[in-house]
């Protein structure tokens, strides 16, 4: 087994579940004491005793990612508990389908103030132990559909671009004191969004999954742990000279 982030502390947000979960359980199984920030309670605390139970260590911390007040409460409180924070990889996200006219201000602003404003948050808290640490890690998820891949999807389209452009502003702010921002943008993945999307749209999610098998270059369906795998290869120091930049991970060339 790994070693290689023996030591570290890590906050995963959206911990609880799907890519958020996927990264806590590898961050763990590679030395990481991981504290998983999730809404959800229960499910925060289901993966911190499911790494408990490998022998690693985990913290739940139940938090609201779209109140500033409780995202600084709940980084005091990891830095308490576990120790400095040397990396943070922003997975907590919701998704909203409707067109342009059909969209909501509270959905536009509930969509703006998990996915970007969440983002911002748990990174201006977080900052703070890895500047006084003189290294650090930030890891945010956005997503193919910044780039304005389907009908739909106005407000999450929005929310990802932002978090693409929020990635290159905290990697010019914070680099020169020795912090790697960097992102993620997946298509799709096989998870509790894509399936609670499904249950939305009033399909079967196999349907779904076969018409992307279709598009993809490479016929499958990426799982949480792929997208996980090169998260935390952005969070090593493999990518150590890595800073501002986005990855996608879509199983076919990027368009």
């Amino acid at each position: 087994m790994s070693e290689r982030f023996a030591g570290k502390v890590v906050i995963v947000t959206g911990g609880g579940s799907g890519v958020g979960r996927a990264c806590g359980l590898r961050f763990a199984r590679e030395g990481a004491k991981v504290a998983l920030a999730d809404a959800n309670a229960e499910a925060a605390l289901a993966v911190a005793e499911e790494i408990t139970a490998l022998g690693g260590i985990a913290l739940a911390a139940p938090v609201n990612v779209a109140d500033s007040s409780a995202v600084n409460a709940c980084v005091d409180d990891v830095v308490a508990t576990l120790g400095p924070v040397s990396i943070l990889v922003n997975c907590a996200g919701i998704s909203h389908t409707n067109l342009v006219h059909l969209t909501t201000d509270e959905a536009w602003h509930r969509m703006l103030d998990v996915n970007l404003s969440g983002s911002f948050y748990f990174a201006r808290a977080a900052q703070k132990s890895m500047v006084e640490l003189g290294a650090g890690k930030i890891v945010n998820v956005s997503s193919q559909a910044a780039i304005g891949t389907e009908r739909g999807f106005v407000a999450y389209s929005s929310s990802k671009a932002g978090v693409m452009g929020l990635t290159r502003a905290l990697a010019l702010d914070l680099g020169p004191l020795g912090v790697n921002v960097n992102a993620v943008a997946p298509g799709h993945i096989e998870s509790p969004l894509t399936h609670n999307l499904a249950d939305e749209y009033g399909v079967a999610y196999e349907s779904i999954r076969e018409e992307q098998i279709k598009r993809n270059s490479i016929k499958r369906v990426a799982q949480p742990e792929d997208i996980a795998g090169v998260i935390t290869f952005l969070a090593s120091d493999d990518a150590i000279h890595m800073t501002g930049q986005v990855l996608y991970v879509t199983g076919r060339p990027n368009s």
